[in-house]
């Protein structure tokens, strides 16, 4: 049985989120009034905010692969090959690192002299971190619940046997995208409020 793009980007979306989560839990017993930070302390942060980034980016992919599965059904097979999944999971990976060595580095061994640097830094971070993501995912998630409804119009208007046809798939790609909209509904709750406060 082939794995559905839906399933790799969601075993991708686990390990980076329980990644982040590991490497954040070496610095949790620091008090947050605490600013010295051990080198090595330093890089966890900096490694976990990388993958709590690609976990946004993985995000995104799976509501971009949602509303292509509802809106082109019959091109999803097509358009989502193996290696397209992993390239742009690769894709995000390499997005996830971008604002990261500039921010270390800054934050390590300058400690934010230069306030253009600072100003930079934080605009790319929240940019790759948070808007174009969130962006994505919120664009995406609006045209795929219209998509939805339109499906589910249409089905209705079409004979019984077409639509004890197409039964079992509509069902599970409805599944899947109930499950997307849960995970953007918690990605909504608990980044966006630290968003708005950080910027």
């Amino acid at each position: 049985m082939a794995v559905s793009p839906t399933t790799r980007y969601m075993s991708f979306l686990a390990i980076s989120d329980f990644t982040a989560l590991l490497l954040a839990s070496l610095i949790a017993y620091k008090d947050v009034t605490d600013l010295f930070f051990t080198q090595l302390e330093r890089i966890s942060i900096y490694v976990s905010r990388i993958f709590q980034t690609f976990s946004h980016w993985n995000l995104a992919l799976i509501c971009v692969e949602r509303f292509v599965s509802v809106r082109y059904p019959f091109q999803k097979s097509r358009l989502y090959t193996r290696r397209v999944t992993f390239l742009s999971v690769g894709a995000a990976f390499t997005v996830s690192l971008v604002p990261f060595p500039s921010s270390y580095l800054s934050d390590a061994y300058f400690n934010f002299i230069y306030t253009d640097l600072e100003a930079a830094v934080t605009i790319l971070y929240n940019l790759i971190y948070i808007i174009i993501p969130g962006g994505l995912i919120i664009i995406c998630t609006i045209l795929t619940a219209r998509h939805l409804r339109r499906n589910v119009r249409h089905r209705e208007t079409i004979g019984t046997q077409s639509e004890q046809n197409s039964r079992r798939s509509v069902t599970m790609e409805t599944q899947l995208t109930r499950l997307m909209f849960v995970t953007v509904v918690c990605f909504a709750v608990f980044t966006f409020p630290w968003a708005f406060i950080h910027i």
